[in-house]
């Protein structure tokens, strides 16, 4: 049993040296004075929607953006990023230091999610 303990010890302590630390995350709004969340003029002129998500998760505006980073915009998992990368369904781009995504690319994704426009009124009168 003692060499079944020490494997399971030595094990427990591989998983825990590979486990990726949790930032804290943000309670209520974001600081407005905050550098991360300071936006200019022309920034959101360019990035509306993007700035507004950077601005909600709390996060600064950068020139390009890894798969780590999209992912931790998109709150989603860096996988689901390379999935739909590997799959055609999201264009990523071959930059230095990693990088795979420009800010235009992903004001581009998110243009693309808006849902489209759909009739809200309903035909007046009752069945027939």
């Amino acid at each position: 049993m003692d060499s079944r303990e020490s494997l399971v010890r030595t094990n427990t302590r591989l998983i825990q040296s590979f486990q990726i630390p949790r930032g804290k995350p943000t309670e209520g709004p974001p600081d407005v004075n905050d550098p991360a969340v300071s936006f200019t003029a022309e920034d959101i002129k360019l990035y509306p929607r993007l700035c507004e998500v950077l601005r909600k998760r709390n996060l600064p505006l950068q020139a390009q953006y890894t798969t780590a980073d999209t992912a931790r915009i998109f709150a989603c998992d860096i996988r689901s990023i390379q999935e739909r990368i590997h799959i055609g369904k999201w264009p990523a781009r071959d930059l230095p230091k990693r990088g795979r995504f420009l800010s235009c690319d992903l004001e581009a994704f998110l243009e693309m999610q808006l849902p489209s426009p759909t009739i809200t009124e309903k035909p007046k009168g009752g069945r027939k």
